[in-house]
Order: structure tokens, then C-alpha cells, then sequence
């Protein structure tokens, strides 16, 4: 649960330097429902070469949990955590649990948004920080029509055009 937990904290900070209402589906991307696979953020982050490995059985346990899920979807949540599992697997459970009082503290607004931040394992935050950009980069590319070979482009006097690629 504390490795959610700070996943929440840790995604909601960043999308306060976009903005103080900004929604989970913004920096993670949408659940996906029947017929649509939506791009998220997981699948812009890189593998992680040399991940943690569990301490003891319980954290084997929730590791699994974090990567696989439970055996039932719910309609308002993705079954398994995949971004909690890149941070568990990037920076360890020991050092998720040493952010508990930093999250307690920017959940309570007794520090802000880029303290939190700056208490992070920077090397996560970088990582992070670019596959949110790469996730945004694809909605670009949606939004302007690139895909199946086409694009959508604008002349000078903003005029739509259609093109191939």
C-alpha cells in the first residue's frame, strides 16, 4: 500500500507544475475499457537493468501484487500498478518506505509540491519526468492526426490541409 501511496503522491506533484487540477488520467494515462488501449505512462518507461529484489517473502509477495494484480478488474482502477512496480523495481521498498513522513508532509501541505520533488531519488524523477513527456509526445501526435501515415498540418493562413507521410 505505501508504495501506491507514494506513487500517487509522487504523480500528483509533478502535475502541479502543470496546474493545481489536473487529472490522474493526464500523467498516466486513461484505464482502458473494451475495444480501446490507450498509451500510458509505463509504456515510456525503460526497463530497469538491474531491479530490486525482494528482502524477504512479504515483499516478493507485494512486489508480485504491484506487478501482476489481483484476480478480479475493478471498473475504476487497472488491476496491477505498473508504475508503483517501475518505482519499486528503480529505487527499492526501503527507500519508498523512507519517504512516508515526506508524503504524509506534502499530503498535508506542510511542504510543496517541488520539495517532495527534490527529496526524490533524482535519477526516478529524471526517468519519470521523460516518459511523461513521451506520453504527452504521442497525444500530440494523436491530436494532430499522425497515424497510419497521415498528419494533419496547418498552412500560414491556418487553413487545414491533409497529408501523407
Amino acid at each position: 500500500m505505501g508504495s501506491k501511496i507514494f506513487t500517487q503522491a509522487f504523480i500528483e506533484a509533478l502535475s502541479m507544475r502543470l496546474g493545481l487540477n489536473i487529472p490522474l488520467s493526464t500523467m498516466v494515462g486513461e484505464l482502458p475499457t473494451q475495444g480501446y488501449n490507450p498509451a500510458h505512462l509505463d509504456n515510456f518507461l525503460p526497463e530497469v537493468h538491474n531491479p530490486y529484489q525482494p528482502k524477504n517473502n512479504l515483499e516478493r509477495e507485494v512486489l508480485t501484487l504491484l506487478a501482476d494484480g489481483r484476480c478480479q478488474n475493478a471498473g475504476y482502477d487497472m488491476r496491477n500498478s505498473p508504475l508503483s512496480t517501475f518505482i519499486v523495481k528503480y529505487i527499492g521498498f526501503d527507500e519508498v518506505r523512507k519517504q512516508r513522513q515526506k508524503i504524509k508532509d506534502f499530503c498535508q501541505k506542510n511542504i510543496s509540491a517541488e520539495e517532495f520533488i527534490d527529496g526524490c531519488n533524482h535519477n526516478l524523477v529524471k526517468t519519470i519526468i521523460d516518459g511523461a513527456l513521451e506520453l504527452f509526445e504521442s497525444r500530440k501526435q494523436a491530436i494532430s492526426g499522425v497515424k497510419k501515415g497521415k498528419y494533419i498540418k496547418w498552412n500560414q493562413n491556418n487553413q487545414y490541409l491533409s497529408s501523407q507521410i
